[in-house]
């Protein structure tokens, strides 16, 4: 071995070692075709919401990994010091990688960051086979939720964790929001909550009176005492459209010489169909069944996935049995347990890729 080729041998092995990108002295020696290579190697993914992700094969192909360059059993993801299970599929357009994203709850919010790496022994998924045994009442509905509550105005003295509050309401304004209910189920009732803090605190009991109203007709009337944040439920007439509207009026007469309250944010719940949209996943909550029938289009139907996430947090992944334009997909029958199913480079990709930092020798010199 030449000095030259030993000073560089060392080089590279100092860089690896401190896991930095660094600049390797020229011993003249050209041997660029064994060095040239995707410029990164580690990413941080970020997800929202938790549900089903996907990198597909351009996303791969930016990153400098086309056709075989990338060796699918040497891609790990983790979350924390857990490695999560993949499953890679392949796409018209070549192969991608399936995870299903969860976040966790920590003191000041959702986080669901990971870890993905190329160069690390991977876990991959198996996905169980399709179901053949049909179940009695196999579920075809389910309650599906929407929560409406910006955090617009803070106020330290708010009675909550994160004092962060929608709109303020005195005699006698009011507010009113447009909502939309996909595939409600014809003749069912919708349900809604409230929840706002009373600011104002008198003599005079109640302190607060807050009025709902529901495509324009009045379906409730609240009235609550003390400076304290307060929850109430109702539920209102079935509905047949999809877009409805929420009002809410502070319309006084508590006699009270001072009224404030302070919406927080309202939620909506309904029932609707089970049905898979082309170029979309379809989401449900378990209804005690076991199994979920679903319609599904022609198109894409032999490459379905169904993803399962039960109450501790363990999700399985199995193929769906599909019949005269129906899945059947199995789910843990308890209430708490969430399904979905669609075909995988339908799914959203992460809320956010980036390329993780790394550090150059000469800014150790800094340090």
């Amino acid at each position: 071995m030449t000095p030259g080729w030993a000073a560089r041998s060392a080089s590279i092995v100092l860089c690896a070692l401190l896991l930095t990108r660094c600049s390797v002295p020229d011993s003249g020696n050209d041997i660029s075709d064994t060095l040239v290579g995707p410029a990164v190697t580690s990413w941080t993914v970020l997800i929202r919401e938790s549900g089903p992700r996907w990198l597909g094969p351009d996303w791969w192909r930016d990153q400098g990994y086309a056709g075989d360059a990338l060796d699918r059993t040497q891609v790990q993801l983790r979350q924390g010091e857990n490695v999560v299970p993949v499953l890679w599929q392949q796409s018209p357009d070549g192969w991608g990688l399936l995870f299903y994203g969860q976040t966790r709850e920590p003191s000041l919010g959702s986080s669901g960051g990971y870890v993905l790496t190329v160069g690390e022994p991977g876990l991959r998924v198996t996905p169980e086979p399709a179901a053949q045994r049909i179940l009695v009442g196999c579920q075809n509905t389910t309650q599906d939720e929407i929560v409406y509550g910006p955090d617009e105005v803070f106020r330290s003295t708010a009675p909550m964790d994160v004092p962060w509050l929608w709109q303020g309401l005195r005699p006698v304004d009011g507010v009113t929001v447009t909502v939309s209910l996909s595939q409600v189920l014809s003749g069912t009732p919708v349900g809604i909550s409230v929840t706002s803090w009373g600011q104002s605190a008198m003599p005079a009991n109640p302190d607060h009176h807050l009025r709902l109203i529901w495509n324009g007709a009045q379906v409730d009337e609240h009235y609550w005492d003390g400076d304290r944040l307060e929850t109430w439920s109702v539920r209102v007439p079935a509905v047949s459209e999809s877009v409805n509207t929420i009002g809410f009026v502070a319309p006084g007469g508590t006699e009270a010489p001072v009224e404030l309250t302070w919406l927080d944010e309202f939620k909506v719940t309904w029932t609707r169909s089970l049905a898979l949209e082309a170029g979309s996943w379809e989401s449900y909550r378990a209804d005690g069944s076991g199994q979920a029938c679903i319609p599904v289009p022609d198109r894409g139907a032999d490459a379905l996935v169904a993803v399962a996430e039960d109450a501790s947090g363990t999700v399985r992944y199995s193929y769906p049995n599909v019949e005269g334009g129906v899945a059947r997909a199995s789910i843990a029958p308890s209430p708490d347990s969430v399904g979905w199913l669609g075909v995988s480079w339908d799914t959203p990709a992460p809320d956010v890729t980036r390329a993780r930092a790394m550090l150059d020798v000469a800014e150790l010199r800094t340090v």
